[in-house]
């Protein structure tokens, strides 16, 4: 240890008296410094090493504001196999203020994107021990660490994410901090706020959600469009996330701006598990969206009636839903019902289960299209067949006077025109 001790005093000796500061002299020196192992030994020689940089007016780190100066740090302090010593604290623990600010800086632009790493965890963790952290600086587009990482996107593993939000929280980071968002609506700038409990959820960082939530997250929080975590991992099809939520108390029928919940979107998109844990807890069943949904022009959609339309069919949600006590014969805006949807948008599955429940067959919309009528002009035969065996009356008129017969005869459907004719439809 002496004999150690003795080459390294000469050395900053001999650099002194000729001004000799080899280009990697410091680095070898600190490489030095950390293994020694007597604590006094260690810190005296650090203080005539740093008071002789100092005399030459070459502190130990130059000014972080200089290009690649903290790039160099970070690899003095983290690439020794994650090795932080009490010697690199004690290096931390004399920075100046601007410089520790800086490295909070660097912090902030290193959590963008797909930039989190092994490294930026360690320096949050040794800025962390000695409490310097500053969880509460935010970058130039008003974002802090937290919410940054909140946005953090692939490659980035969940299990960092999860780390660093946790020394990120410990340390005092606001929970229910916000993501600013800027838009500009028909010539006019608005500010708008996004909680990061809705951006872990919309990026699915399960982990990080769930980690929010312990710490008390405002689990009903809601973003510019009155989306809460919860629609929006309903809309998403996060199951995870949806029970994480549901299980934390959050409200399972709040309503967005388009009136829409959990269960409105859920029946939309098909998720059926989703479907199931939102009417265990409650959700209404019957709830009526107050903007369009399924297109731009009709409202007032049940989730039966979003799961009964779309590109795809949605049978099981459809049916979790009616022994739900749906009503089977609820009309929208437009005066659809569920059998006009599934009629319109071809899913024989969905009409032939609301037909087989008993679902009204002669209910005309607001412009007295029936759901035969429907199936006619689009040409679903099956259907059409379908609801002629059910009972549909065929010769019903619509507000235009054409019956299913004439229109199907209009759009070309001659397999439909010979079903109805020979069902003895007329024009």
């Amino acid at each position: 240890m002496c004999k150690k001790l003795f080459y390294i005093i000469i050395f900053i000796t001999l650099s002194n008296l000729f001004g000799i500061v080899p280009q990697d002299a410091h680095e070898k020196i600190l490489t030095s410094l950390k293994n020694l192992e007597d604590k006094s030994a260690r810190e005296a020689v650090i203080e005539d090493y740093k008071s002789s940089m100092i005399s030459k007016k070459k502190p130990i780190f130059p000014s972080f504001s200089e290009p690649g100066v903290v790039e160099d740090y970070l690899n003095r302090i983290v690439d020794r196999k994650n090795n932080i010593t009490r010697y690199q604290q004690y290096l931390l623990s004399n920075l100046s203020e601007a410089d520790i600010k800086n490295l909070n800086e660097y912090i902030l632009k290193n959590l963008d994107g797909s930039k989190a790493s092994k490294n930026i965890y360690e320096l949050i963790k040794l800025l962390a021990s000695e409490k310097k952290l500053d969880t509460k600086l935010k970058d130039s587009s008003g974002k802090t660490a937290l919410v940054l990482l909140s946005l953090a996107t692939k490659p980035v593993p969940e299990t960092l994410i999860e780390n660093i939000a946790q020394l990120l929280i410990s340390a005092g980071a606001d929970v229910n901090a916000v993501t600013p968002v800027v838009k500009k609506i028909q010539g006019q700038t608005y500010k708008m706020e996004v909680p990061v409990l809705i951006s872990a959820t919309r990026y699915g960082h399960d982990n990080l959600v769930k980690l929010l939530i312990d710490n008390h997250v405002n689990v009903n929080a809601k973003d510019p469009a009155e989306n809460t975590a919860l629609i929006w991992a309903s809309r998403l099809g996060n199951k995870n996330i949806v029970e994480l939520l549901i299980k934390a108390g959050a409200d399972v029928n709040s309503k967005d701006d388009l009136g829409a919940t959990a269960l409105s979107y859920a029946s939309y998109y098909g998720y059926k598990d989703i479907i199931q844990d939102l009417l265990k807890s409650k959700a209404d069943v019957n709830v009526k969206t107050t903007g369009p949904i399924l297109n731009e022009t009709t409202t007032e959609d049940t989730p039966l009636m979003l799961a009964s339309a779309g590109k795809t069919d949605k049978k099981d949600s459809v049916e979790l839903l009616l022994n739900a006590n749906a009503d089977i014969n609820a009309k929208n805006s437009a005066g659809y019902t569920a059998l006009i949807n599934a009629t319109y948008w071809g899913h024989r599955n969905v009409a032939d289960l609301l037909i087989r429940k008993k679902a009204e067959l002669n209910l005309q919309d607001n412009d007295g299209e029936t759901a035969i009528i429907w199936a006619s002009i689009k040409g679903n035969r099956d259907i059409v067949e379908d609801l002629i065996k059910a009972g549909a009356n065929i010769n019903i008129n619509d507000h235009d006077g054409d019956t299913a017969l004439k229109l199907a005869e209009k759009k070309g459907h001659k397999e439909i025109v010979d079903i109805l004719k020979k069902a003895g439809a007329t024009e």
